[in-house]
């Protein structure tokens, strides 16, 4: 069976975090762009969870994820213990 490619473009923050989630399921990009066109050429249709509506709430938390995908990392406060969290902020109310 022939082949095509498909290409599209996607902002970098949401890359990333689909990248994170096909690593973790141990599944290829084209494996996920394949099932679903293979999905809509089968029911004619577009899945329902495949396409996301872009509303205010969403494009705020994009923004805010931008945001904290920009600000420097502090492994610190990363590497707390959920003791050590709550200690730290107990000890501001003494």
């Amino acid at each position: 069976m022939a082949t095509t490619v498909v290409s599209g473009r996607i902002d970098v923050l949401t890359a990333r975090q689909v990248e994170r989630i096909l690593a973790r399921e141990g599944v290829a990009p084209g494996e996920v762009i394949r099932r679903t066109w293979e999905a809509i050429a089968e029911t004619g249709k577009i899945p329902a969870d495949g396409v996301k509506v872009h509303d205010e709430a969403s494009t705020k938390l994009r923004e805010l994820m931008e945001l904290r995908a920009s600000l420097p990392k502090v492994d610190w406060l990363d590497n707390l213990t959920d003791s050590q969290a709550k200690d730290m902020v107990a000890s501001r109310y003494e």
